[in-house]
């Protein structure tokens, strides 16, 4: 379909995208570090956020600056800026998810001094008496920052206005998941993963049209079922999914059937409210979403929201992608898979680095769906 090439190539290329939208529109583009940018304020200061991904690139200059060990989408990053690959951007704005994402954002601070950029403190207790109120002075921090750049004020009208947008977005994607979970077959290979990225990119004024009649076309031809071993994937928290797994899985037989991955259900799992202050509803949002490794909260624990992923779309297993060199995910897959077991759900673990899905970990989805299968 012509929406499904276009969000390809977009994602394919978003830097030429970028460039294209620039030169069109003469407005600013705000670069986002993975997860949890507070997209709606830079939206509603008339600018447009886009989440930096990382890069199927070798990464070359920036070994010069950072550890080896570090994550490739932290390590990614930074080279693109090195290379000139940011140099779409505007601005940046980054925030302390992890401590690889903290010493990075450090070193691009220096190397951006001619460009705008902002630190947003996010609270790690989601529980705390201060919690709400150390998120609020960050929002309201990087409101003003914004400003500054813009040079006018951002209205309360103007940020529920960007948060009802948002969650136009956030509908679209729940009823396309809801459509796969149902008929999987209606998506081939990463096409979801596709479609969640353009979403990172594009302005959500030319991306919800698009999205909404993509879905009543994939409603109104739904494909034929076909006999495929069910899988959730989880992992992959800060960059596109790995190179190659999606159809990996399709080739031995598996089917995707939901995620717990950043380019995937992560984006838009948590509505933000539509009434009141907007930056209490912002507030509220973030405090009140879903269960994340790199957030403390007694509450919510990461694997109970991969395991009620597993039940509810009737999964056969897991498929668990974890990154190399991410201590926080790495802490909390003992209990995820103590608890998959506890429940009866198998899983399959496979590190990742982003260098793409190998003959060796072919065989290892092969062994599994067909242990699934009772073969």
């Amino acid at each position: 379909m012509e929406t499904m090439k276009r969000f390809s190539a977009i994602v394919e290329d978003p830097r030429r995208y970028l460039l294209e939208w620039k030169g069109r529109t003469r407005r600013r583009v705000i670069a986002c570090s993975p997860m949890y940018a507070p997209e709606e304020i830079i939206h509603a200061a008339g600018m447009l956020p886009v989440t930096i991904l990382g890069s199927d690139e070798t990464i070359t200059v920036a070994n010069n600056y950072l550890h080896v060990f570090l994550c490739h989408p932290v390590r990614s990053t930074f080279d693109q800026l090195l290379k000139g690959g940011l140099d779409f951007a505007d601005g940046l704005v980054f925030s302390d998810i992890c401590d690889q994402e903290k010493r990075v954002a450090s070193l691009l601070r220096l190397h951006l001094s001619s460009r705008f950029f902002h630190f947003v403190r996010f609270p790690k207790k989601m529980h705390g008496a201060g919690s709400k109120e150390h998120l609020m002075r960050g929002l309201a921090s990087l409101r003003a920052a914004l400003e500054n750049l813009a040079g006018s004020k951002i209205t309360d009208d103007e940020l529920r206005r960007s948060i009802s947008l948002y969650n136009r977005t956030r509908t679209l994607l729940t009823q396309a998941y809801q459509l796969r979970r149902d008929s999987p077959e209606s998506f081939s290979g990463d096409e979801l993963s596709i479609i969640v990225a353009a979403a990172m990119v594009m302005p959500k004024e030319e991306y919800n049209p698009l999205l909404s009649d993509f879905l009543k076309q994939q409603q109104s031809h739904k494909a034929p079922a076909e006999d495929r071993v069910r899988l959730v994937i989880t992992g992959n928290p800060c960059e596109y999914l790995e190179p190659g797994i999606s159809q990996m899985i399709e080739e031995v037989g598996g089917v995707v059937v939901d995620d717990d991955v950043f380019t995937g259900s992560r984006y838009f799992a948590s509505a933000v409210p539509e009434v009141g202050d907007p930056l209490v509803a912002l507030a509220d949002g973030y405090l009140q979403g879903i269960a994340c490794p790199t957030k403390h909260d007694p509450r919510k624990k990461w694997a109970d929201h991969v395991l009620a992923i597993a039940k509810q779309s009737k999964a056969s297993g897991v498929v668990v992608l974890l990154p190399k060199y991410c201590e926080i995910f790495a802490f909390e897959y003992p209990h995820l898979k103590g608890l998959l077991a506890e429940n009866g759900v198998p899983h399959l673990l496979l590190e990742c680095d982003h260098s793409g899905a190998t003959a060796g970990t072919k065989t290892r989805l092969q062994a599994f769906v067909e242990t699934l299968r009772g073969e």
